[in-house]
């Protein structure tokens, strides 16, 4: 028993250790506002498509355009991620969801 602890305990902390980056951003992760940008429409209507696109994903779109505008990448590319993660996930839980109903 005390060896499987242990055990366990090693493979945890070994997984723990591996799991650490110094990295903020996804080596994919776009430099470019207006692909950010484009890259969260793709996910938005690829979300929509399977009618479970999030309430606050166009908004981030247009903030990220704004943002875009008076030349804030930062903050574009910022919401334009959040905007992409919000498409991707509405797709994939419109998809997961898509038989879900009352069974009577």
């Amino acid at each position: 028993m005390k060896l499987s602890a242990y055990l366990f305990g090693a493979l945890f902390l070994a997984g723990c250790a591996s799991a650490q980056s110094g990295d903020s951003q996804p080596a994919s992760a776009t430099q470019d506002p207006q692909q950010a940008i484009e890259e969260a429409v793709q996910a938005q209507k690829k979300a929509a498509s399977v009618g479970s696109e999030w309430r606050d994903t166009q908004s981030l779109i247009d903030k990220a355009r704004e943002a875009a505008g008076k030349g804030d990448s930062t903050t574009a590319l910022k919401l334009a991620a959040e905007a992409k993660f919000q498409g991707e996930q509405g797709y994939i839980q419109g998809t997961s969801q898509k038989d879900v109903g009352p069974r009577y």
